[in-house]
Protein backbone atom coordinates (compact mmCIF):
# COMPACT_ATOMS: atom_id res chain seq x y z
CA UNK A 1 0.00 0.00 0.00
CA UNK A 2 1.67 3.27 -0.96
CA UNK A 3 1.97 6.29 1.05
CA UNK A 4 -0.95 8.32 0.11
CA UNK A 5 -2.98 5.50 0.59
CA UNK A 6 -1.99 4.95 4.14
CA UNK A 7 -2.59 8.48 4.85
CA UNK A 8 -6.00 8.57 3.54
CA UNK A 9 -7.19 5.52 5.64
CA UNK A 10 -6.23 7.36 8.61
CA UNK A 11 -7.56 10.03 7.69
CA UNK A 12 -10.92 8.50 7.24
CA UNK A 13 -10.70 6.37 10.02
CA UNK A 14 -9.84 8.75 12.57
CA UNK A 15 -11.41 12.32 10.82
CA UNK A 16 -8.12 14.03 11.25
CA UNK A 17 -5.40 14.53 8.79
CA UNK A 18 -2.56 12.43 8.76
CA UNK A 19 0.72 12.26 7.70
CA UNK A 20 3.00 8.97 6.81
CA UNK A 21 6.58 8.13 5.92
CA UNK A 22 7.91 4.94 4.69
CA UNK A 23 11.12 3.57 5.60
CA UNK A 24 12.43 0.29 7.31
CA UNK A 25 9.18 1.57 9.34
CA UNK A 26 6.29 3.17 8.88
CA UNK A 27 5.85 6.74 10.71
CA UNK A 28 2.13 8.04 11.33
CA UNK A 29 2.14 11.94 12.31
CA UNK A 30 -1.59 12.95 12.88
CA UNK A 31 -2.32 16.66 13.14
CA UNK A 32 -4.94 16.89 15.16
CA UNK A 33 -7.03 20.21 15.51
CA UNK A 34 -7.62 21.50 18.88
CA UNK A 35 -11.39 21.90 19.98
CA UNK A 36 -11.83 25.62 21.13
CA UNK A 37 -15.16 27.63 22.50
CA UNK A 38 -15.87 31.62 22.75
CA UNK A 39 -15.52 33.10 26.29
CA UNK A 40 -17.62 36.24 27.11
CA UNK A 41 -16.77 37.31 31.40
CA UNK A 42 -19.02 39.81 32.84
CA UNK A 43 -17.58 38.63 36.29
CA UNK A 44 -14.49 38.51 38.19
CA UNK A 45 -13.29 34.42 38.66
CA UNK A 46 -11.75 31.87 37.26
CA UNK A 47 -13.09 30.10 34.00
CA UNK A 48 -12.68 26.48 32.55
CA UNK A 49 -13.41 25.01 29.12
CA UNK A 50 -16.12 23.03 29.37
CA UNK A 51 -15.79 19.24 28.72
CA UNK A 52 -14.27 18.48 25.42
CA UNK A 53 -13.33 21.54 24.79
CA UNK A 54 -9.57 22.23 24.80
CA UNK A 55 -9.74 25.85 25.09
CA UNK A 56 -10.97 29.12 24.10
CA UNK A 57 -11.11 30.53 21.03
CA UNK A 58 -11.85 34.09 21.69
CA UNK A 59 -12.33 35.61 25.56
CA UNK A 60 -14.60 38.68 25.94
CA UNK A 61 -14.43 40.48 29.20
CA UNK A 62 -16.79 42.67 29.70
CA UNK A 63 -16.94 42.88 33.90
CA UNK A 64 -18.96 46.41 35.13
CA UNK A 65 -17.11 48.82 37.02
CA UNK A 66 -18.17 48.55 41.06
CA UNK A 67 -19.96 51.74 41.94
CA UNK A 68 -19.17 51.67 46.21
CA UNK A 69 -22.08 52.12 48.19
CA UNK A 70 -21.61 55.44 49.85
CA UNK A 71 -24.15 57.75 52.52
CA UNK A 72 -24.13 60.76 54.15
CA UNK A 73 -23.05 62.00 57.80
CA UNK A 74 -23.89 64.83 59.49
CA UNK A 75 -22.62 64.92 63.12
CA UNK A 76 -23.01 66.98 66.24
CA UNK A 77 -21.21 65.93 68.85
CA UNK A 78 -17.61 64.83 69.26
CA UNK A 79 -16.88 60.35 68.36
CA UNK A 80 -16.04 58.18 66.68
CA UNK A 81 -18.30 56.79 63.30
CA UNK A 82 -18.30 54.10 61.44
CA UNK A 83 -20.64 53.47 58.04
CA UNK A 84 -23.25 50.91 58.36
CA UNK A 85 -22.75 47.65 57.77
CA UNK A 86 -23.09 46.93 53.71
CA UNK A 87 -22.47 50.64 53.04
CA UNK A 88 -18.40 51.63 51.70
CA UNK A 89 -18.27 54.95 52.87
CA UNK A 90 -19.48 58.63 53.35
CA UNK A 91 -19.73 60.83 50.39
CA UNK A 92 -20.48 63.51 52.29
CA UNK A 93 -19.69 64.60 56.20
CA UNK A 94 -21.23 67.43 57.79
CA UNK A 95 -19.90 68.50 60.92
CA UNK A 96 -21.62 70.79 63.37
CA UNK A 97 -20.18 70.39 66.87
CA UNK A 98 -20.81 73.62 68.95
CA UNK A 99 -18.03 74.72 70.49
CA UNK A 100 -17.28 73.92 74.30
CA UNK A 101 -18.22 77.44 76.37
CA UNK A 102 -15.97 76.99 79.88
CA UNK A 103 -18.12 77.40 82.91
CA UNK A 104 -16.00 80.63 84.37
CA UNK A 105 -17.05 82.71 87.71
CA UNK A 106 -15.62 85.89 88.60
CA UNK A 107 -13.34 85.19 91.82
CA UNK A 108 -12.60 87.86 95.04
CA UNK A 109 -10.67 86.97 97.80
CA UNK A 110 -10.08 88.97 100.51
CA UNK A 111 -7.86 85.86 102.97
CA UNK A 112 -5.87 83.29 102.30
CA UNK A 113 -6.94 79.95 101.70
CA UNK A 114 -7.69 76.72 98.65
CA UNK A 115 -10.66 78.44 96.34
CA UNK A 116 -12.58 75.85 94.03
CA UNK A 117 -13.96 76.49 91.42
CA UNK A 118 -18.10 75.62 90.61
CA UNK A 119 -17.83 75.54 87.25
CA UNK A 120 -14.48 75.10 84.70
CA UNK A 121 -12.38 78.07 86.54
CA UNK A 122 -11.99 81.67 87.01
CA UNK A 123 -11.87 84.85 85.68
CA UNK A 124 -10.82 87.64 86.78
CA UNK A 125 -9.31 86.82 89.93
CA UNK A 126 -9.62 89.56 92.32
CA UNK A 127 -6.86 89.54 94.87
CA UNK A 128 -7.03 92.41 98.19
CA UNK A 129 -5.66 90.29 101.02
CA UNK A 130 -4.74 92.63 103.38
CA UNK A 131 -0.96 92.00 104.69
CA UNK A 132 -0.93 90.93 108.45
CA UNK A 133 0.24 93.99 110.44
CA UNK A 134 2.39 93.93 113.77
CA UNK A 135 -0.20 95.11 116.54
CA UNK A 136 3.22 96.21 118.30
CA UNK A 137 3.23 99.14 115.32
CA UNK A 138 1.56 101.37 114.34
CA UNK A 139 1.70 103.70 111.28
CA UNK A 140 0.46 106.47 109.60
CA UNK A 141 1.15 110.25 107.87
CA UNK A 142 0.84 114.13 108.45
CA UNK A 143 0.75 117.01 106.39
CA UNK A 144 1.66 120.48 108.10
CA UNK A 145 -0.75 122.95 106.15
CA UNK A 146 -0.32 125.37 109.16
CA UNK A 147 3.25 126.48 111.34
CA UNK A 148 2.71 125.55 115.34
CA UNK A 149 2.25 122.21 117.06
CA UNK A 150 0.36 119.25 115.05
CA UNK A 151 -1.38 116.38 117.46
CA UNK A 152 -1.46 113.05 116.27
CA UNK A 153 -3.61 110.72 117.20
CA UNK A 154 -2.03 107.38 115.94
CA UNK A 155 -5.15 104.99 116.53
CA UNK A 156 -3.35 102.26 119.35
CA UNK A 157 -5.75 101.18 121.57
CA UNK A 158 -3.21 99.10 123.22
CA UNK A 159 -1.62 99.35 126.93
CA UNK A 160 1.78 99.23 125.88
CA UNK A 161 4.04 102.99 125.42
CA UNK A 162 6.21 103.84 122.73
CA UNK A 163 9.57 102.79 122.34
CA UNK A 164 10.45 103.82 119.50
CA UNK A 165 9.20 106.67 116.89
CA UNK A 166 10.34 107.41 113.16
CA UNK A 167 9.22 110.10 110.90
CA UNK A 168 10.43 110.69 107.60
CA UNK A 169 9.13 112.15 104.06
CA UNK A 170 6.46 110.04 102.38
CA UNK A 171 8.89 110.68 99.49
CA UNK A 172 11.75 108.73 100.88
CA UNK A 173 15.08 109.64 103.19
CA UNK A 174 17.74 112.18 102.14
CA UNK A 175 16.89 111.77 98.39
CA UNK A 176 17.90 114.78 95.94
CA UNK A 177 15.23 114.81 93.40
CA UNK A 178 11.70 115.01 95.76
CA UNK A 179 9.43 117.54 96.97
CA UNK A 180 11.65 117.96 100.26
CA UNK A 181 15.01 118.26 98.39
CA UNK A 182 13.37 120.79 96.08
CA UNK A 183 11.15 122.98 98.65
CA UNK A 184 12.37 122.43 102.21
CA UNK A 185 14.31 125.53 103.58
CA UNK A 186 17.64 124.88 106.00
CA UNK A 187 17.48 122.77 109.62
CA UNK A 188 13.95 121.33 108.25
CA UNK A 189 13.87 117.66 109.65
CA UNK A 190 14.28 114.78 106.68
CA UNK A 191 14.61 111.95 109.24
CA UNK A 192 14.26 111.41 112.87
CA UNK A 193 14.43 108.59 114.97
CA UNK A 194 13.77 108.35 118.84
CA UNK A 195 14.43 105.45 121.17
CA UNK A 196 13.68 104.60 124.50
CA UNK A 197 17.01 105.10 126.78
CA UNK A 198 15.55 102.06 129.36
CA UNK A 199 12.79 99.31 129.97
CA UNK A 200 11.01 101.39 132.46
CA UNK A 201 7.81 102.46 131.63
CA UNK A 202 7.24 106.77 130.87
CA UNK A 203 4.98 108.59 133.46
CA UNK A 204 4.51 111.51 131.25
CA UNK A 205 5.15 114.03 133.83
CA UNK A 206 4.37 117.76 133.25
CA UNK A 207 8.53 118.72 133.20
CA UNK A 208 10.58 116.74 131.39
CA UNK A 209 12.58 114.56 133.67
CA UNK A 210 13.51 111.32 134.72
CA UNK A 211 15.49 108.38 133.00
CA UNK A 212 11.90 106.45 132.76
CA UNK A 213 10.93 109.33 130.38
CA UNK A 214 14.07 109.99 128.37
CA UNK A 215 14.78 108.77 124.56
CA UNK A 216 18.19 108.93 122.19
CA UNK A 217 17.58 110.00 119.19
CA UNK A 218 19.43 110.49 115.33
CA UNK A 219 18.13 113.07 113.07
CA UNK A 220 18.81 114.33 109.32
CA UNK A 221 18.28 117.33 108.69
CA UNK A 222 18.96 120.09 105.57
CA UNK A 223 22.40 121.43 106.75
CA UNK A 224 22.00 123.79 103.68
CA UNK A 225 19.90 124.17 100.78
CA UNK A 226 21.69 121.22 99.04
CA UNK A 227 23.32 119.20 101.84
CA UNK A 228 22.14 117.20 104.43
CA UNK A 229 23.41 116.95 108.36
CA UNK A 230 23.51 114.19 110.55
CA UNK A 231 23.13 114.37 114.74
CA UNK A 232 23.22 111.61 116.46
CA UNK A 233 22.91 109.66 120.03
CA UNK A 234 22.22 112.38 122.06
CA UNK A 235 19.84 112.34 124.85
CA UNK A 236 16.07 114.15 125.66
CA UNK A 237 12.69 113.92 127.40
CA UNK A 238 9.87 113.84 124.59
CA UNK A 239 7.84 111.35 127.08
CA UNK A 240 6.19 114.85 128.61
CA UNK A 241 2.42 116.69 128.50
CA UNK A 242 4.83 119.98 128.57
CA UNK A 243 3.90 122.31 125.49
CA UNK A 244 6.48 122.55 122.63
CA UNK A 245 4.77 125.49 121.34
CA UNK A 246 7.69 127.54 119.62
CA UNK A 247 10.84 125.03 120.35
CA UNK A 248 12.81 124.56 117.13
CA UNK A 249 15.25 121.72 118.16
CA UNK A 250 15.40 118.17 117.56
CA UNK A 251 15.29 117.45 121.50
CA UNK A 252 11.62 118.94 121.57
CA UNK A 253 10.01 118.84 117.43
CA UNK A 254 8.33 115.79 119.19
CA UNK A 255 6.49 115.30 122.53
CA UNK A 256 4.20 112.15 123.28
CA UNK A 257 2.17 113.23 126.03
CA UNK A 258 0.43 109.19 126.25
CA UNK A 259 0.47 106.34 124.55
CA UNK A 260 -1.28 106.79 121.30
CA UNK A 261 -0.60 110.88 121.12
CA UNK A 262 2.40 112.43 119.15
CA UNK A 263 3.20 116.21 119.00
CA UNK A 264 4.89 117.78 116.19
CA UNK A 265 6.37 121.09 115.36
CA UNK A 266 5.69 122.80 111.90
CA UNK A 267 7.44 125.23 110.18
CA UNK A 268 7.72 127.28 107.68
CA UNK A 269 10.89 129.24 108.48
CA UNK A 270 14.67 128.14 108.62
CA UNK A 271 14.07 126.55 111.87
CA UNK A 272 14.77 122.53 113.03
CA UNK A 273 10.60 121.41 112.96
CA UNK A 274 8.97 119.56 110.08
CA UNK A 275 8.61 121.66 107.13
CA UNK A 276 5.29 123.09 106.30
CA UNK A 277 3.73 121.42 103.33
CA UNK A 278 5.88 117.87 103.57
CA UNK A 279 4.09 114.64 103.98
CA UNK A 280 5.77 112.54 106.99
CA UNK A 281 5.00 109.07 107.42
CA UNK A 282 5.45 108.15 111.54
CA UNK A 283 5.90 104.54 112.37
CA UNK A 284 5.29 104.11 116.17
CA UNK A 285 7.01 100.82 117.99
CA UNK A 286 5.33 99.79 121.22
Amino acid sequence: MSVRSIEAEVSIKSGIEAECSIGREVIVEVHEEAVLEPLTATANGNYTPSHGVDGFSGVTVSVPERIPMTESLSVTENGTYEPTEGIDGYDRVEVDVPPIIPDIEPLTVTENGVYTADGDGFNPVTVNVVPPTDPNVVEGEFIGTETGVLTIDTGYEGDGYPKAVIIRPVSGVMQTDDDFYRNALRYAINFVMYYKANTSAPTYPSEPSGAENQVRYTCVRKSSLTEYGNTQASSTYIYTTASNEGMYNIESAVRIPDNHTLKVVVTATQNTAFMAGIRYKYQVFY
